[in-house]
Protein backbone atom coordinates (compact mmCIF):
# COMPACT_ATOMS: atom_id res chain seq x y z
CA UNK A 1 0.00 0.00 0.00
CA UNK A 2 2.83 2.39 0.86
CA UNK A 3 4.52 1.64 -2.49
CA UNK A 4 1.31 2.48 -4.38
CA UNK A 5 0.91 5.74 -2.44
CA UNK A 6 4.57 6.65 -3.10
CA UNK A 7 4.10 5.94 -6.80
CA UNK A 8 0.98 8.14 -6.83
CA UNK A 9 2.88 11.02 -5.17
CA UNK A 10 5.73 10.61 -7.69
CA UNK A 11 3.33 10.71 -10.66
CA UNK A 12 1.50 13.78 -9.30
CA UNK A 13 4.84 15.52 -8.76
CA UNK A 14 6.02 14.78 -12.29
CA UNK A 15 2.73 15.98 -13.79
CA UNK A 16 2.69 19.21 -11.76
CA UNK A 17 6.30 19.95 -12.75
CA UNK A 18 5.41 19.38 -16.40
CA UNK A 19 2.64 21.96 -16.11
CA UNK A 20 5.08 24.45 -14.53
CA UNK A 21 7.51 23.81 -17.38
CA UNK A 22 4.91 25.13 -19.84
CA UNK A 23 5.08 28.66 -18.41
CA UNK A 24 7.62 31.46 -18.76
CA UNK A 25 8.40 34.14 -16.19
CA UNK A 26 10.46 37.22 -16.96
CA UNK A 27 12.20 39.65 -14.63
CA UNK A 28 9.68 42.36 -13.63
CA UNK A 29 12.20 45.03 -14.66
CA UNK A 30 11.94 43.91 -18.30
CA UNK A 31 9.22 46.05 -19.97
CA UNK A 32 8.52 43.88 -23.04
CA UNK A 33 8.45 40.20 -23.98
CA UNK A 34 8.38 38.82 -27.50
CA UNK A 35 7.80 35.75 -29.61
CA UNK A 36 7.13 34.79 -33.19
CA UNK A 37 6.45 31.96 -35.54
CA UNK A 38 6.96 30.90 -39.10
CA UNK A 39 5.25 28.27 -41.22
CA UNK A 40 3.74 27.25 -44.52
CA UNK A 41 0.15 26.02 -44.75
CA UNK A 42 -1.40 23.72 -47.32
CA UNK A 43 -5.02 22.73 -47.90
CA UNK A 44 -5.16 21.00 -51.26
CA UNK A 45 -3.89 21.60 -54.74
CA UNK A 46 -7.18 23.27 -55.66
CA UNK A 47 -7.66 25.71 -52.81
CA UNK A 48 -5.66 28.03 -50.61
CA UNK A 49 -5.15 27.22 -46.94
CA UNK A 50 -5.89 30.81 -45.87
CA UNK A 51 -5.66 30.37 -42.07
CA UNK A 52 -6.14 33.29 -39.68
CA UNK A 53 -4.21 33.51 -36.40
CA UNK A 54 -4.51 35.01 -32.93
CA UNK A 55 -1.73 35.04 -30.33
CA UNK A 56 -3.17 34.38 -26.89
CA UNK A 57 -1.34 34.91 -23.60
CA UNK A 58 -2.52 32.76 -20.67
CA UNK A 59 -1.41 32.77 -17.05
CA UNK A 60 -0.43 30.03 -14.63
CA UNK A 61 -2.53 31.62 -11.86
CA UNK A 62 -5.71 30.96 -13.87
CA UNK A 63 -6.60 34.60 -14.51
CA UNK A 64 -8.27 35.34 -17.85
CA UNK A 65 -6.25 34.82 -21.01
CA UNK A 66 -5.80 37.82 -23.29
CA UNK A 67 -5.20 38.21 -26.98
CA UNK A 68 -1.98 40.06 -27.75
CA UNK A 69 -2.51 39.97 -31.54
CA UNK A 70 -5.58 39.06 -33.62
CA UNK A 71 -6.48 38.76 -37.27
CA UNK A 72 -3.01 37.77 -38.45
CA UNK A 73 -3.04 36.22 -41.90
CA UNK A 74 -0.63 34.61 -44.33
CA UNK A 75 0.91 35.90 -47.50
CA UNK A 76 0.67 33.22 -50.22
CA UNK A 77 0.00 30.58 -47.52
CA UNK A 78 3.25 31.21 -45.66
CA UNK A 79 4.06 33.49 -42.76
CA UNK A 80 6.84 35.00 -40.70
CA UNK A 81 5.36 36.84 -37.73
CA UNK A 82 6.88 38.50 -34.66
CA UNK A 83 5.20 40.28 -31.79
CA UNK A 84 6.38 42.12 -28.69
CA UNK A 85 3.96 42.93 -25.89
CA UNK A 86 3.94 44.11 -22.28
CA UNK A 87 5.63 41.85 -19.76
CA UNK A 88 2.97 40.46 -17.39
CA UNK A 89 5.17 41.36 -14.42
CA UNK A 90 5.35 38.78 -11.62
CA UNK A 91 3.13 36.34 -13.53
CA UNK A 92 4.10 33.08 -15.18
CA UNK A 93 2.58 32.97 -18.67
CA UNK A 94 2.54 31.09 -21.94
CA UNK A 95 1.59 32.00 -25.50
CA UNK A 96 -0.57 29.92 -27.82
CA UNK A 97 -1.24 30.39 -31.51
CA UNK A 98 -4.96 30.05 -32.19
CA UNK A 99 -5.28 29.02 -35.83
CA UNK A 100 -8.66 29.32 -37.57
CA UNK A 101 -9.32 27.49 -40.85
CA UNK A 102 -11.99 25.83 -43.02
CA UNK A 103 -9.76 23.45 -44.98
CA UNK A 104 -11.49 20.17 -45.80
CA UNK A 105 -14.67 21.10 -43.96
CA UNK A 106 -17.73 23.27 -44.37
CA UNK A 107 -17.46 24.38 -40.75
CA UNK A 108 -14.88 26.45 -38.99
CA UNK A 109 -12.09 25.00 -36.88
CA UNK A 110 -9.97 26.59 -34.14
CA UNK A 111 -6.69 24.81 -33.39
CA UNK A 112 -4.33 25.54 -30.51
CA UNK A 113 -0.61 25.49 -31.29
CA UNK A 114 1.33 26.22 -28.07
CA UNK A 115 4.58 28.13 -28.51
CA UNK A 116 7.37 26.44 -26.50
CA UNK A 117 8.59 28.63 -23.65
CA UNK A 118 12.08 28.52 -25.18
CA UNK A 119 10.66 30.53 -28.10
CA UNK A 120 9.27 33.27 -25.81
CA UNK A 121 11.87 35.91 -25.03
CA UNK A 122 12.27 38.29 -22.09
CA UNK A 123 13.17 41.19 -24.37
CA UNK A 124 11.52 43.38 -26.98
CA UNK A 125 12.92 41.58 -30.03
CA UNK A 126 12.57 37.81 -30.41
CA UNK A 127 15.41 35.40 -31.04
CA UNK A 128 14.88 32.34 -33.25
CA UNK A 129 11.22 31.95 -34.15
CA UNK A 130 9.03 28.94 -33.50
CA UNK A 131 9.12 27.05 -36.81
CA UNK A 132 5.88 25.21 -37.50
CA UNK A 133 7.30 23.82 -40.74
CA UNK A 134 4.82 22.82 -43.44
CA UNK A 135 1.35 22.13 -42.06
CA UNK A 136 -1.16 20.22 -44.14
CA UNK A 137 -4.53 21.41 -42.85
CA UNK A 138 -6.18 18.33 -44.38
CA UNK A 139 -4.34 16.25 -41.77
CA UNK A 140 -6.66 14.82 -39.08
CA UNK A 141 -4.52 16.50 -36.41
CA UNK A 142 -5.93 19.86 -37.52
CA UNK A 143 -9.55 18.65 -37.45
CA UNK A 144 -9.88 16.73 -34.17
CA UNK A 145 -9.78 17.22 -30.43
CA UNK A 146 -7.87 17.82 -28.26
CA UNK A 147 -5.94 20.21 -30.49
CA UNK A 148 -8.90 21.56 -32.49
CA UNK A 149 -12.55 22.33 -31.95
CA UNK A 150 -15.45 23.29 -34.21
CA UNK A 151 -16.41 26.98 -34.16
CA UNK A 152 -18.76 29.02 -36.29
CA UNK A 153 -16.85 30.94 -38.96
CA UNK A 154 -18.49 34.12 -37.62
CA UNK A 155 -16.17 33.66 -34.61
CA UNK A 156 -13.07 33.90 -36.81
CA UNK A 157 -11.18 37.15 -36.20
CA UNK A 158 -11.27 39.69 -39.02
CA UNK A 159 -8.06 39.85 -41.05
CA UNK A 160 -6.20 42.89 -39.76
CA UNK A 161 -2.45 42.24 -39.92
CA UNK A 162 -0.58 40.41 -42.67
CA UNK A 163 2.52 38.45 -41.74
CA UNK A 164 5.55 38.52 -44.02
CA UNK A 165 5.86 35.83 -46.68
CA UNK A 166 8.61 33.26 -46.53
CA UNK A 167 10.91 33.97 -49.47
CA UNK A 168 11.69 30.95 -51.62
CA UNK A 169 15.37 30.05 -51.72
CA UNK A 170 16.01 29.30 -55.41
Amino acid sequence: MIKIFSLFILIVGVLSNKKKDEYKMCDPEVPKVSTGFTGTFQCSLLSRADPIFTLQECFEDGSSCKNVATGIYTSHDSIIYTKSFDNPRNKAFNVTILMYHTCGTSRGLECKLPIPKEKIYCEEFPGPLYDLGVIDLNNRTYHERPQCRTVDTSQFPAKTEQGRAIQSQN
